[in-house]
Parts: C-alpha cells; sequence; structure tokens
C-alpha cells in the first residue's frame, strides 16, 4: 500500500471541508492539498453555535484575529449555553457557561453550593452558575467584557467565549480568504464513481470528464459519506435510541429594532418542546432558529406548526405575529444519529458529518471537526501513515463520539417531563446500561490511550467534570448531599454545616454581588461588537 502522504484529496466542501483545508495547509504547506466540491449539492449551513475551542482554533491554529474573522461570518460572542423547560415546562431555565469555575473556599469545591442548597432551600437552581462562574452575571445581562481589570475572577475573553456564526459565510471566508490564497486546489466537480482497491480508494472519476487519484483521501461529503460509507462499506452505529431526534427545521429571522438589545444574546437559548427542542443563536445581522425533533412522535407538518407557535410566544424576543411566521423561509433538514464504526479506513479518514453526527443540543458539530484534523495534522509529521495512526484516530473518534453521546443524552435522561409520549418514552429508557458492557475499557485504557497519543487536556475534546456537574445540578439530578450524607458526616468527622452554612452563602452571595455591579458596568454585545469589531458607526 502505498502510505505517501504527499498528495491529500478533501472530498467535499462546506464548514467540514474548507475547515480540514484551512487546517492541512497551514500546518503542512509543502504538501498538495486538492478539495474537490460539487457545485450542485447545497451545503447544509445550518450550524451556528460553537463551543469556546472554535475561537483557539481561528485565534491560535488558523491566526486570524476577531477583528479580521467575525466580520466576514456575520459572528458574535457567545459565553454560555441557557436550557429552559428541559427538566419541566416553567423551570425558569439554567445555563451551562463556558470558562473555568471559581472557588471562593480553599479546599472545597461545588459540595459549598450544596451546603447552602440544603440549609437555604429556596435558593434557585440558577444560582449554581451564578456562584461558580463569574461571566454568568454579562450573559444574563447580555454584557460582553474583556476582563482587563480582573474583576470577574478566572475569567479569559480570549479563551472562555466561542461564537455564534454564519455557516455559509464562514466556509466561503475560509475557502476565499484563507485556503485557495495560500496555495488549496479547487476542483469544481461532481464525483460521479469511487473506484477501490484492496488499499481503499483508487481513483475519483469526476463529471468533468477527469479521473483523479491522491495518496490521502479526507472524506467531508457530509451525511452521504461517499468514501467511508458508501465506497469502503465501513459499519454505521446507530445511536437513536439514546439521541431520538431525527430531524430539524430551521429559518433566520430578522431583528426587530425596539427588540434588537433582548434579541443579541451571548449565549445560545434551547427551549425543550413537545417532541423536541428549539434553538434561538443570534449573529450580527439576524438570529438563526431552528427545531429539532423526532418524526416517530410527530409528523413534519406538525412540527412546523409547534415550531411556529413557539416563534409567536414569549419564549422569543421579538413579538412575532402569525403573518410574519408564515412568511418566514423554512428548510428541513434530515439526520440520522450516530457514527462510523471506523473513522480512518485504508486511506479514507471521515471528517464531519461522513464521519458521524449527534445532534445540535451542545454545538459540538464544528469541534467534531477542528479536533480530528489537528489530530491528523500532527501524524502527517511522520514519513508515513501507518495502521498505528489509523487505530489511535479511530479510538480517539470512538471515545468523542461516544463520550459526547452520553453527555447529550443526559439532557433526556435527566428530565421529569411527561407532558407528551416523546417525554414520557425518552425519560423511561434505560440509557446507561451498555456503560457496564464497556466500563473496564472505558476507565482501564482511557488515561493509557491519551498517554500513548501524548495528549493531556482531555476537557478540550470530551465534555469534562464540570459539565456533567451543570447539567446534573440543571435538572436537579445531584443528590451529593442531602440529609443522610449530613448525618454521616456529622457522625464521622464532627462536622457540623449548620455552623459555617451562613459563611458560605455570604461568601458566595458577595461574589454574586460583585460581579453583577461590575457587569453593569460592561458593554451590551451589540455595543462592543459595534465599537470595536463592526465600526458600524464610524462609516
Amino acid at each position: 500500500m502505498n502510505n505517501n502522504t504527499e498528495n491529500i484529496c478533501i472530498v467535499g466542501g462546506g464548514s467540514s471541508g474548507w475547515m480540514v483545508a484551512a487546517t492541512l495547509i497551514k500546518y503542512h504547506p509543502n504538501k498538495s492539498i486538492t478539495l474537490i466540491e460539487s457545485p450542485k449539492i447545497p451545503n447544509v449551513g445550518v450550524g451556528e453555535s460553537t463551543t469556546s475551542m472554535m475561537r483557539t482554533f481561528i485565534n491560535s491554529h488558523l491566526g486570524i484575529p476577531d477583528t479580521e474573522f467575525l466580520p466576514e461570518v456575520d459572528g458574535i460572542y457567545k459565553q454560555s449555553v441557557r436550557f429552559e423547560d428541559f427538566k419541566q415546562v416553567g423551570d425558569g431555565g439554567w445555563h451551562y457557561p463556558f470558562g473555568s469555575p471559581h472557588f471562593r473556599f480553599d479546599g472545597t469545591r461545588w459540595e459549598t453550593w450544596s451546603i447552602k442548597k440544603h440549609f437555604f432551600p429556596e435558593t434557585p437552581i440558577q444560582d449554581f452558575a451564578r456562584t461558580f462562574v463569574p461571566q454568568i452575571t454579562l450573559a444574563e445581562q447580555n454584557k460582553v467584557s474583556e476582563n482587563k481589570h480582573g474583576q470577574f475572577d478566572n475569567f479569559r475573553f480570549h479563551q472562555d467565549m466561542g461564537y455564534h456564526l454564519n455557516a455559509n459565510k464562514f466556509w466561503k471566508f475560509l475557502k476565499e480568504k484563507y485556503a485557495i490564497p495560500r496555495g488549496v486546489k479547487h476542483i469544481s466537480a461532481e464525483v460521479l464513481k469511487v473506484n477501490v482497491n484492496e488499499d481503499g480508494v483508487e481513483s475519483l472519476e469526476l463529471d468533468n470528464g477527469q479521473t483523479v487519484s491522491y495518496d490521502l483521501y479526507i472524506d467531508c461529503s457530509g451525511f452521504k459519506s461517499i468514501l467511508l460509507g458508501q465506497a469502503l462499506k465501513e459499519e454505521f452505529v446507530d445511536i437513536s435510541y439514546w439521541l431520538p431526534n431525527n430531524k430539524a427545521w430551521a429559518t433566520p429571522t430578522p431583528y426587530k429594532e425596539e427588540y434588537k438589545y433582548e434579541q443579541m444574546r451571548p449565549y445560545t437559548n434551547c427551549t425543550a418542546l413537545k417532541n423536541g427542542w428549539a434553538w434561538h443563536t443570534p449573529v450580527w445581522s439576524r438570529v438563526g432558529n431552528g427545531y429539532s425533533y423526532s418524526d416517530k412522535y410527530t409528523t413534519d407538518e406538525e412540527a412546523l406548526e409547534e415550531f411556529k407557535q413557539y416563534l409567536m410566544s414569549d419564549k422569543v424576543p421579538g413579538n412575532f405575529t402569525r403573518e410574519e411566521v408564515d412568511n418566514f423561509p423554512y428548510f428541513k433538514v434530515p439526520y440520522k444519529a450516530g457514527y462510523y464504526k471506523r473513522n480512518f479506513v485504508k486511506n479514507v479518514f471521515a471528517i464531519g458529518l461522513s464521519a458521524g453526527f449527534l445532534e445540535p443540543l451542545e454545538g459540538t458539530g464544528l469541534l467534531f471537526v477542528s479536533t480530528p484534523v489537528l489530530e491528523l495534522c500532527k501524524h502527517l509529521n511522520r514519513p508515513k501513515i501507518t495502521q498505528y495512526s489509523r487505530e489511535l484516530l479511530n479510538r480517539l473518534m470512538f471515545y468523542i463520539f461516544d463520550g459526547w453521546k452520553d453527555f447529550l443524552s443526559s439532557f433526556y435522561h435527566l428530565s421529569m417531563r411527561d407532558d407528551s409520549p416523546y417525554w414520557q418514552e425518552i425519560t423511561s429508557k434505560v440509557y446507561y446500561l451498555d456503560n457496564f458492557k464497556r466500563e473496564k475499557d472505558w476507565a482501564g485504557n482511557w488515561q493509557n490511550f491519551y498517554e500513548a497519543v501524548g495528549r493531556d487536556e482531555t476537557s478540550s475534546i470530551l465534555p469534562d467534570t464540570a459539565g456533567f456537574i451543570y447539567v446534573s445540578k440543571g435538572m436537579e439530578g445531584s443528590f451529593d448531599l442531602d440529609q443522610t450524607v449530613i448525618d454521616r458526616m456529622w457522625f464521622n468527622d464532627a462536622t457540623d454545616f449548620s455552623v459555617i452554612k451562613d459563611v458560605i452563602k455570604e461568601g458566595q452571595d458577595a461574589d454574586q454581588q460583585r460581579w453583577a455591579l461590575a457587569a453593569e458596568k460592561e458593554l451590551h454585545v451589540y455595543d462592543y461588537l459595534n465599537k470595536y469589531i463592526y465600526k458600524e458607526d464610524n462609516k
């Protein structure tokens, strides 16, 4: 088998293809990199919410400053995800913030809030994130701060912020302003036939009459997965049992001037509905909205009507009328939750939707592109790609997909809703039984795997412990401190929480008040972006 990787072909464009192209040309400028995309195939272009790792990817890996990047992609800053009605209808919502937590008391961490909540049961669930993550006060006031004076403890503006962006403008920017100017070759043609042999893909026959051959193929062909799934017939792992949503309706909505300061929020808002959940993702010029649902429980037409009712409700700032929502353009996007058993087979490595997709809930779509291509770049430093690299990358992708599958399913498993057949069934499933079957592999080999790859920043790939904690607290699924635990601890070490509870409450409340007052002095996300990024008032 020819393991030389001097000639690399990316099949498929869109966000995945051009992110891969931009990354490869950045770290391997001496290799020949070609991207083939069909002008006949539309890009999905739905995903607009990202994780904080996207800012690291853009600013650090690609070296593009926000002042250049955001205006090109219609972007704004994002610093949290807010979940509403997932626990139960009317739950008031709760935030899953970016950034590192701040622990006021030495030697203690999350348990201090549990003590506060136990002795002061009127403490709302929303207080948890406010206690440990200073920038939540910014998110709740729709503000942005560079934290130049350190008034928000542990908050790093350059690292603890993600983006909302226009997906179609994003890939066009990478294509036209980054990848092609740096030397990526572009072929606008459709792949008609994939010729395979015992070594993998031998050649591609294009509709422009060309037959082309390369050393390494990156499959970015989207859900069709024409190289890995169709040509090499790799096994697909269906995870719809855990994540049943399989379709989405999406539509952009305009800002209304009188509501713009309410509509432009520096966080993604997710609202659970009867057959799924809806997202609200503001960018600079408009708002991206969508409804992710399962057609097992509703028809497409019923789901669209439910989506329209949501857009007209007080869940969405803007007071849209029936006439307005009926005239919005709606796009239906079918998808299937799952991933291929192996992503790197012979001379084909699938990245993005062609490798797998879970669901849009945490904005991980682009994370599942940046992480594998950056890992691939490391292996391309070797003279040849061998089975060693394939196995490590396959194992990495398995843990990404499987770990995020468990995490995302917790939003459903912990719910207490029973107001529709969708929620009745989804909350009665056995979610983690399969974990027992792979417990040894999960616990025993995870650290060895990362030591072998030479990584220790696992939290950048998988949801870290804090992520699970935010979800379990927001959904009231945590049982770390109640009277049974307090009675035992008092008996074992004579810890009298009733003595320290007031100190904990006063300290945490003081932190929240200090951060909230500091946030009041900062700029609204619109005013900050207008002043430092878009500068429209100066035009």
